[in-house]
C-alpha cells in the first residue's frame, strides 16, 4: 500500500501511536549512578572487544500476541520498566581503567510501529499468518541487530499492531545488562505494568521506585585463596583446548535447534532422580560423552554458566552471570559406566557452586599461568533454562513466543538447554572459527544419540556409547603453552620491524610503569599485564606507529619482537595490495 493511497483512518491512527511513544511513564526521579563492570561483566566486554562483536552481544526475544491489543499500553510499561531498571538505561565508559557503566536519564529507544500492507484477500488464514509474522520479523530484524553500550540505547523494544487482533513484542537488550533470568523477572513485571496500565489508563506510580543500582561485586563473597587453590588442584594438568579437525570460518555458521522426544525427556528426568543428580548434570555428562564419542579426551574440561545472584538481587535485571569450569574424567571405556560419570558431574557441579562466584577470567589467569583468555581452558558451555523465564502473560491476549535468543558465544559452542516442562528444546550456537554448519549437526546428532542410549542403560559400559567415530570432529590441540604464544606474526621489512619492537618496548614500559624498557622477548603477561592494560597499551601502540593494532594482536604475539614482526608483515601485504605506502 502506498503512502498516497493510505486512508484518513490510518492516518490518524498512526498519529495516535506516535503520541503514545511520548507518553512518559509517572514522574520519577532518575539519579545518574555510576557503578565499575564486574570482573565477569568486564570477561564479555573484554571477550567482545577481542573479537569485535560487542555491538552484537545481545539477548532478544520476541512473541505473536492475538487478541485486543492495547499497544499504547504495553509501549507505556515498556518505558516504565526502563525507570524501575537502571540499568537498563547505562552507557558504557571504556576510557577509565576500569570500564563503568554509568545511568542517565534515557528511556531506550522504545517504538509503536503499525504494519499497514495487508496480505491478500485469497490468501488461507494459515498463509495471511505467515505473511505477518514474515512481515513483523523484519521489523524487528532491522531494530534489533545491534546495540552499541557505549553510544545507546541498551534497551530496544518494539510493540507492532498488524489489525484489529494481532500484534508482536521484541526487545534487544545488550548483554552487559542483561541475562537470561532478568527476562523472567521483567516479562513478569512487564505483565503487571500492562495490567495497570490497562486498567487505569494513566500511569500509576505503584511499584515504580527505581530497583538501586549497586555494584554487582558486592552480591557474593570475595574470591578466597582457598577457592584458587581448589581451582589449581582441581584443573592442574588440565587438558589442551579442543581442536576442530575442521574448522568453521571466522563467520560463525547459523545456530541449530533441536527437540528431545517425550521419551528421552523423562529418561533424563528419572536418571537423574536415581542418581541424587539433576537434569542439568546428565546433560554435562552427557556432554563429555559426546566429546569423547567426537575424537575427544577422556579428561574433559566444559562450561557451566551459572546465575550468580545474592538474596538481595533476585528481582534485578543485569547481569549476573559467571561461567565456571567443570572438569569430567574417567579412566577407560571398558570399566566406567554413565552411571560413575553422573556421579563425577554431580560432585564437580557441586563444588564449582560453591564456588560460583569465582570469576572465570581468575581461573584461568591461575591455572594457565597469567592468561585470561576463557577458550584457554574450555570450549563447550552449557546453559540450563526453564520455561517460565521465556514466558509472557498478558491480559485478554494469547502470546506465542517467536524468538528467544541468548548472546551468541565469543568461541566454541554454546549449548542452551530450554526445560520446557514435558521436553527439553536444545539450541547449538557456535562461534566463530570451531564447527562448521555439518559439524554442528553432527555434534547435535551425537548428543542425542548419547542421550537416547545413556538414559536407557546408565549402568552399561561408555564403550557402546561412546566408541570414537572414524570421522570425528575434534583433534587434540597443541599444548596450552604452545597455544598461548601461536600467532601470524610475518617476516616484514626487517628495518620496520625493528622499529615497531622498539614502540612496543616503549608501551609497555608507560602502560605496565616498568622502570626499563622490556627485553624483546619478554611475554607482555609475564610483566604483570592483564586485559584492561592490553586495550590500553594496544591504544599506545597504534598512536605511536599510526597502524591499527588491537588485544588480539597482544594476545597472539605478546613479545615486543613477535608483536614488532607481525604488525611490520600486515603492512607490507596492505602495502604490496594497495601499492601504497602505509
Amino acid at each position: 500500500m502506498s503512502e498516497s493511497n493510505v486512508s484518513l483512518e490510518v492516518l490518524v491512527r498512526r498519529a495516535r501511536l506516535r503520541t503514545a511513544q511520548r507518553d512518559e511513564a509517572a514522574e520519577v526521579v532518575r539519579p545518574a549512578t555510576e557503578v565499575e563492570l564486574t570482573p565477569v561483566q568486564q570477561g564479555l566486554w573484554l571477550n567482545g572487544k577481542l573479537r569485535d562483536t560487542v555491538q552484537g552481544q545481545l539477548i532478544t526475544w520476541g512473541a505473536r500476541l492475538v487478541g485486543p491489543l492495547d499497544a499504547r499500553a504495553l509501549a507505556a510499561a515498556l518505558r516504565e520498566l526502563t525507570v524501575r531498571h537502571p540499568r537498563l538505561r547505562s552507557r558504557l565508559r571504556s576510557a577509565s581503567t576500569v570500564p563503568t557503566l554509568r545511568v542517565v536519564d534515557d528511556e531506550g529507544d522504545i517504538r509503536v510501529v503499525e504494519l499497514a500492507d495487508a496480505p491478500a484477500d485469497d490468501e488461507s488464514p494459515a498463509e495471511r499468518l505467515a505473511a505477518m509474522d514474515a512481515a513483523a520479523d523484519r521489523v524487528l530484524a532491522k531494530r534489533c541487530t545491534i546495540v552499541d553500550p557505549e553510544t545507546g540505547p541498551m534497551f530496544v523494544g518494539t510493540v507492532i499492531t498488524a489489525g484489529p487482533d494481532l500484534g508482536y513484542i521484541g526487545i534487544a537488550v545488550h548483554h552487559l545488562v542483561f541475562d537470561g533470568r532478568s527476562l523472567g523477572v521483567f516479562l513478569a513485571e512487564l505483565a503487571e505494568r500492562y495490567r495497570l496500565r490497562r486498567g487505569h489508563g494513566a500511569a500509576d506510580p505503584a511499584g515504580l521506585s527505581p530497583v538501586e543500582v549497586l555494584p554487582l561485586s558486592a552480591s557474593g563473597p570475595a574470591v578466597s585463596a582457598g577457592d584458587l587453590d581448589y581451582w589449581r588442584a582441581d584443573l592442574a594438568a588440565a587438558p589442551a583446548p579442543l581442536q576442530p579437525r575442521q574448522p568453521g570460518d571466522a563467520e560463525a555458521p547459523p545456530r541449530h535447534d533441536f527437540v528431545l522426544t517425550q521419551a528421552v525427556s523423562q529418561r533424563i528426568r528419572d536418571c537423574a532422580a536415581r542418581h541424587r543428580a539433576t537434569p542439568f548434570m546428565v546433560l554435562m555428562a552427557a556432554l563429555a560423552v559426546t566429546v569423547r564419542r567426537e575424537g575427544g579426551p577422556r579428561d574433559v574440561v566444559l562450561g557451566a554458566l551459572l546465575d550468580i545472584r545474592g538474596p538481595h538481587e533476585q528481582q534485578q535485571v543485569s547481569y549476573h552471570l559467571n561461567t565456571v569450569p567443570l572438569r569430567i574424567r574417567w579412566r577407560d571405556d571398558a570399566g566406567t559406566t554413565f552411571a560413575d560419570l553422573l556421579e563425577r558431574a554431580r560432585t564437580s557441579s557441586v563444588e564449582a557452586m560453591a564456588r560460583r562466584h569465582t570469576p572465570l577470567s581468575t581461573i584461568v589467569s591461575a591455572v594457565r599461568d597469567g592468561g585470561t583468555r576463557a577458550d584457554a581452558l574450555t570450549q563447550i558451555t552449557l546453559d540450563y533454562l526453564h520455561q517460565d523465564d521465556r514466558t509472557l502473560t498478558l491480559d485478554g491476549l494469547h502470546c506465542t513466543v517467536r524468538e528467544q535468543f541468548g548472546s551468541s558465544p565469543e568461541f566454541g559452542l554454546g549449548v542452551m538447554v530450554l526445560d520446557a516442562g514435558d521436553r527439553f528444546e536444545v539450541c547449538l550456537e557456535p562461534g566463530p572459527h570451531f564447527l562448521g554448519p555439518d559439524g554442528v549437526r553432527r555434534f547435535a546428532e551425537s548428543l542425542d544419540a548419547v542421550l537416547d542410549a545413556a538414559t536407557l542403560s546408565p549402568d552399561a559400559p561408555l564403550e557402546s556409547v561412546s566408541a570414537r567415530r572414524d570421522d570425528a570432529l575434534f583433534v587434540t590441540a597443541a599444548s596450552p603453552a604452545a597455544a598461548s604464544t601461536a600467532g601470524g606474526a610475518a617476516d616484514g621489512d626487517s628495518e620496520r620491524s625493528a622499529e615497531l619492537t622498539e614502540i612496543v618496548r616503549a608501551a609497555y614500559a608507560r602502560t605496565l610503569r616498568l622502570p626499563e624498557l622490556p627485553g624483546r622477548d619478554v611475554d607482555f603477561f609475564d610483566l604483570g599485564g592483564q586485559s584492561l592494560l592490553a586495550i590500553r597499551t594496544a591504544l599506545e601502540i597504534g598512536r605511536k606507529s599510526g597502524m591499527k593494532v588491537t588485544i588480539r594482536d597482544i594476545f597472539t604475539t605478546p613479545t615486543p619482537a613477535a608483536l614488532g614482526r607481525h604488525l611490520a608483515g600486515r603492512e607490507a601485504a596492505a602495502t604490496d595490495s594497495t601499492g601504497q605506502n602505509r
